[in-house]
């Protein structure tokens, strides 16, 4: 754990178990802190593959490829590698101790530490291949994806290393894509949603109970208008109950979820899946992804009860691991693979007779990449669908909210202002 201590001096950053400790620590050696706070960037800290990123990964795999591909030696190409990164590594994190530059400081300590994991797994790589170790135990070594080191291992027995590289960057791009895939497909609605509601409280309370005020000069004023104003009037009075309510029953959800409890993560699971569009959403993406993957480790020469047994000891989505888990015992009782997606309801009818015809002639790696474009096209054309039903629903609540604030609040108020006027 780091912590951000303020001194006489100014700020620093320590390691320390807890905040007694780190206080003890320094206090011991004369320096007494003002102030200590837990530092948020460790949470952020990778711990797999090496503490890159998709994309660092990506690139550190291209990078590689390529100088394989034009050096033709492995530890030449580390070697080059090595010393470009040890050169940016060396390039100096300035910072000034005021309280504005608290996450300019931590920002450069973060990436210091990162090229520092970085630099360490190089140097490890550079030094086992040089005493004739398996390129791929570093790799395990540092916690890469297992597609990857799958990748690495089929590239030793083969020899092409940089082809290896090469997929291995192609597989990480994917990851990366298919992250932000969902990223952008919540992000969506979530913007659409937030601005609507944005707008809402700033009629609820501003410009509702301003114009409140000017109706309290008119002796009449029309059914719905008073009703409008009522109802606005109660939804802020009331906007902190009902909105501590929802957050609690959010709470609530997330604990269920989260924990699992009375096994609600896979009821939810099942129940999205059954939502039209949603589910099919849900379900076209997770495959995409499934299916590339298990096209790469099929590429890899990884044996079929293995990549079932990965994918079911490693997927999060509970609607699937449960299918995953029943291919897998009907796989180890000697089952085809075919069979035991059948059983399981795992795909769609006609991908399972296709992927019967692609095991049987023995070419399930290019069925499952198929399956993986497949899959790929259908959620964006259910992504299509969702989206513009989001438009069509966002635009029709805009539409009935502008009709009602000018029928109820500003032609009553134009009208009253007139009549005002005429008096």
């Amino acid at each position: 754990m780091q912590y951000i201590i303020k001194t006489e001096t100014g700020f620093e950053l320590v390691n320390g178990g807890s905040i007694i400790e780190v206080k003890e620590r320094l206090l011991e050696n004369g320096i007494i802190p003002v102030l200590v706070i837990p530092f948020p960037f460790n949470l952020l800290k990778m711990k797999s593959n090496a503490g890159l990123t998709d994309k660092e990964c990506k690139d550190l795999f291209f990078q590689l490829a390529g100088l394989v591909r034009s050096t033709g030696s492995i530890v030449t190409s580390v070697n080059l590698l090595y010393n470009k990164i040890d050169e940016i590594q060396n390039t100096a994190f300035a910072y000034r101790s005021k309280i504005k530059n608290i996450i300019k400081h931590a920002a450069a300590y973060y990436y210091k530490d990162k090229f520092k994991k970085y630099i360490g797994f190089l140097k490890a790589l550079r030094q086992n291949i040089s005493e004739g170790a398996f390129m791929s135990a570093t790799f395990i070594e540092y916690r890469f994806d297992e597609v990857a080191i799958s990748l690495l291992k089929s590239a030793e027995k083969t020899g092409d290393l940089s082809g290896g590289f090469l997929k291995c960057s192609e597989y990480f791009d994917s990851k990366r894509k298919y992250r932000n895939s969902i990223v952008n497909t919540l992000a969506y609605p979530g913007l659409l949603f937030s601005l609507l509601y944005a707008a809402f409280l700033v009629f609820l309370f501003y410009v509702i109970p301003e114009f409140a005020k000017f109706f309290k000069q008119f002796p009449h004023m029309p059914a719905s208008t008073v009703f409008v104003i009522n109802t606005f009037a109660f939804l802020k009075n009331t906007y902190f109950y009902y909105t501590g309510l929802f957050a609690v029953l959010v709470l609530t959800f997330f604990y269920f979820f989260i924990l699992n409890k009375n096994n609600a993560r896979t009821k939810f699971f099942n129940a999205l899946a059954q939502i039209p569009i949603a589910g099919a959403l849900f379900q076209f993406e997770f495959l995409r992804y499934f299916m590339y993957e298990f096209s790469l480790f099929i590429s890899s020469g990884t044996d079929i009860m293995q990549i079932i047994k990965f994918f079911k000891e490693n997927t999060a989505n509970d609607f699937y691991k449960s299918k995953l888990e029943i291919v897998y015992l009907h796989v180890i009782t000697g089952y085809s693979l075919t069979e035991s997606f059948n059983i399981a309801g795992f795909l769609r009818p006609q991908d399972i007779y296709y992927l019967d015809s692609a095991e049987k002639s023995g070419d399930l790696e290019a069925a499952t990449m198929e399956l993986s474009k497949t899959y790929g096209e259908l959620f964006e054309f259910e992504m299509k669908i969702f989206k513009n039903a989001l438009s069509t629903i966002s635009g029709a609540l805009v539409v009935a909210f502008i009709l009602i604030i000018f029928l109820s609040v500003y032609l009553p108020l134009i009208k009253g202002m007139i009549s005002l006027t005429g008096q």
